[in-house]
This record gives structure tokens, C-alpha cells and sequence, in this order.
């Protein structure tokens, strides 16, 4: 597991702070809505208070060799090229695609489908994007990578002065689910491996969020003293189209409900020390 320590000095001005998780974007699949994803990308980009975390799966990944390659899957740039090595041409339009956020995003996770290319093609997709996007700068590409898992803590300040402070646990996530409430649940489990203040997972392709709030008890020199703390938990939506006119993937094979396309944010109310979650 990876951890990190991330800073955020806001404007002293600045009565919020945003968390965007952006997951699912499958970057060279003909069912990826790039349109979507550069409108997204470009709102976080102009925004002073709002950060990412980009949570996995972010190319499609499926080379010429791989059993489940079909031509007609192939975004549409991909077919008048030389695809040898399609993951290759995939992570360097996700690095161009993501280019605007270099500054905003602070951490990039392994999906399955980066996960999938490096073990059978011995190429990390992953490393050659994070190069792409810090040119010679060693130091950022690593702490950029939070590879398969990572608790962040976040210290915000206003004007150099305590505003927030918080953990994350990010994760692509794993197995299957076909609901919404599958996939929160699959979220929820994370609570039992690690205790941090906000959960977020991808993977399902299922845009759902939920809080909950538990007792805490704050010691000091005279005894202890109630109080309460709520958790997060996030499973962020995808930027896979299920449905397009005369192509069927394999959302439609299997008849899946429609993929609710876009991300999530986390905005943090800095005066009233609170969250709200909603759809990006």
C-alpha cells in the first residue's frame, strides 16, 4: 500500500474544497465518451480549490493478441494506425488527454486494464503516462503513482492557516457487481481493512455514494467527551458508453443497465467543517 502526504494551501479567501475521483475512462475503446472526459477535465483544471484522484482503468487496454480484441471496439483514431502496440498509442493519448490536470491530480491508480497489460506485455502503462505527463521529473512521477492502493492525508490551509484536515483510501477496486447498491456495498467492505475518513473505488461502472456517521470518543486530561464522525464512501461512475448506434459491446451482450457517464466529488464546506458528495 502506498501512502502519502498531500498539501493544499487555498486562497484565504477560499470557503470550500473539492475532491473529484475520476475513474472508468477506458481511453481507446470506441464506448469511451472522450467528449465528456475533456469537458471534466477542463472544469477541474480552472478551478484553484478542487483536486482529483484518477482511480484506474484509465485506457481500454485490449491488444491485437488478447482473446477479447475486436477491431470494431477500436476508438476511432486507432484504426488507420499501426496498432502493434495499441497500449502504448492508448497511454499517450490519456496523457494528452489528462495533460490539463497535471498540477490538480494528486495520485493515478493501476485499473485492471493497466493491471492486465503489464503482466502480459511486461509494458506498465501507468509509468509511460506518468512520464509523459512529469517529462524528467523522477520525483513526481513516483508520487503520483499510488499504484493499487493509497491512503492519502490531506492538510488544507487557507492562506497558510489550519482549514481541513482529512485521510482517503483510494482503490480501483475489484470483483463484480451489476447493481448500484453491489457496488457501495464492495465500497463499504474497504471500511474493514483500513480507517480513514473517505473510501473511493471504481471498477463497477456504478455512479453511487453513501455517508454514515459513528460515535467517537475524544480523551483528554479530565475524561473523554462524545462526539461524532462521518465516513465517505464513493464509488465513482465511468466514461464508458453501454450503448451505440451499430456497435454492440459488451455492455449490450450482456444487457446491462446503462452506464450513468461522469465522476464524483467530495466538496468540503471549510467553515462548517462538513461534506457533501454529488455527481461531477
Amino acid at each position: 500500500m502506498e501512502t502519502r502526504l498531500i498539501r493544499v494551501d487555498l486562497d484565504k479567501s477560499a470557503d470550500h474544497f473539492s475532491l473529484v475521483c475520476v475513474g472508468d475512462m477506458h481511453i481507446g475503446s470506441v464506448n469511451c465518451d472522450e467528449d465528456k472526459i475533456a469537458r471534466d477535465i477542463s472544469r477541474i483544471a480552472k478551478s484553484q480549490t478542487t483536486r482529483a484522484i484518477v482511480i484506474g482503468d484509465i485506457i481500454e487496454g485490449i491488444n491485437t493478441s488478447d482473446p477479447r480484441f475486436d477491431f470494431k471496439s477500436l476508438a476511432p483514431q486507432f484504426r488507420n494506425c499501426d496498432i502493434t502496440n495499441l497500449s502504448q498509442l492508448q497511454a499517450e493519448a490519456a496523457a494528452e488527454l489528462l495533460t490539463p490536470i497535471t498540477e490538480h491530480a494528486d495520485g493515478f491508480l493501476i485499473g485492471n486494464h493497466e493491471d492486465v497489460v503489464f503482466r502480459k506485455y511486461h509494458y506498465d502503462p501507468m509509468v509511460d503516462m506518468l512520464a509523459r505527463l512529469y517529462p524528467g521529473d523522477k520525483y513526481q512521477q513516483h508520487r503520483r503513482n499510488w499504484k493499487y492502493g493509497c491512503v492519502a492525508r490531506y492538510k488544507v490551509t487557507k492562506g497558510g492557516m489550519p482549514a481541513l484536515d482529512f485521510e482517503v483510501y483510494a482503490t480501483h477496486g475489484t470483483g463484480s457487481s451489476s447493481t448500484k447498491e453491489g457496488a457501495l456495498k464492495k465500497c463499504k467492505k474497504l471500511a474493514e481493512v483500513v480507517d480513514v475518513d473517505v473510501y473511493m473505488c471504481g471498477h463497477h461502472h456504478k455512479r453511487i455514494h453513501d455517508s454514515e456517521t459513528q460515535l467517537r470518543v475524544k480523551w483528554n486530561g479530565n475524561g473523554g467527551r462524545v462526539g461524532h464522525r462521518r465516513k465517505g464512501f464513493v464509488s465513482t461512475g465511468a466514461y464508458m458508453k453501454t450503448y451505440l448506434d451499430g456497435y454492440a459491446g459488451y455492455g449490450e451482450r450482456r444487457t446491462y443497465a446503462p452506464v450513468e457517464i461522469g465522476s464524483t466529488v467530495i466538496d468540503f464546506d471549510l467553515d462548517a467543517n462538513t461534506f457533501d458528495i454529488s455527481n461531477y
